[in-house]
């Protein structure tokens, strides 16, 4: 695992790599191997993100040149799967900062309070990304990546379900009630009785119709419309 560090302080973004390496070292959530990686310009930052994956990226937002709103940026264009972490002493801009859907904003004269829990949800997260919803039918075993799956439908009439994924879909014998208990540790959200939808792929809700980043769009109950907008606002405020 990658945790790169990007601040044009550099005395700053040593103590604070220090701090991180400290936090790795005395955590249980994480065993693997991991190296932290530590840039003062956003120029030389691109230069390694060119050529190695980075799981987690601590981002100053005010830098000389190219400032950590237009790293953001960039990345974002290029769709790359990294937790993106703002750090900045300027807290009157964590509004604007949500524009580019950072997992967290940390203030630096908060950091030590702040960090740990920022680094241990995305660590928490990044595991449970790698874990796959299993589809038995017949002899066939099938293994859907869950961060892919866009929502799940019970089919009327029947003991079955249809899992959608961006570009697929997949019918098996369980129902809505067994997947809630197998999803539990995810942000699926509840629908009504008969979908759950992974909140991570909407991108607008109108009225009682959701709308998908893969241009789909579904309708939910309007007696359940009220209760899914509440559950997603409080999804994005987590985030």
């Amino acid at each position: 695992m990658n945790i790169i560090i990007c601040d044009d302080n550099i005395e700053f973004g040593h103590k604070f790599s220090q701090y991180i390496n400290f936090l790795m070292i005395s955590s249980d959530i994480y065993k693997g191997n991991y190296r932290i990686e530590c840039f003062d310009s956003a120029e030389m930052l691109q230069l390694f993100m060119d050529n190695n994956d980075v799981d987690i990226l601590f981002l100053d937002i005010s830098m000389p040149g190219t400032d950590g709103f237009e790293v953001a940026k960039i990345i974002n264009s290029k769709k790359q799967n990294l937790f993106l972490i703002f750090i900045s002493n300027y807290e009157e801009k964590v509004y604007y900062s949500f524009r580019f859907e950072p997992f967290r904003f940390i203030r630096k004269s908060n950091y030590e309070n702040e960090v740990k829990e920022a680094l241990m949800s995305a660590i928490y997260k990044m595991t449970l990304n790698n874990k796959s919803l299993i589809i038995k039918s017949h002899s066939d075993i099938t293994y859907i990546r869950i961060p892919n799956i866009y929502y799940i439908e019970k089919e009327k009439m029947t003991n079955y379900v249809v899992v959608f994924t961006k570009n697929e879909k997949y019918r098996y014998r369980s129902s809505i009630s067994d997947l809630k208990v197998q999803l539990r540790d995810f942000d699926f959200l509840d629908a009504g009785q008969n979908i759950i939808i992974n909140p991570e792929h909407i991108v607008h809700i109108d009225s009682n119709t959701i709308f998908f980043d893969n241009n789909v769009t579904i309708q939910i109950s309007k007696k359940s419309v009220s209760k899914f907008k509440k559950s997603f606002l409080e999804y994005m405020r987590l985030r």
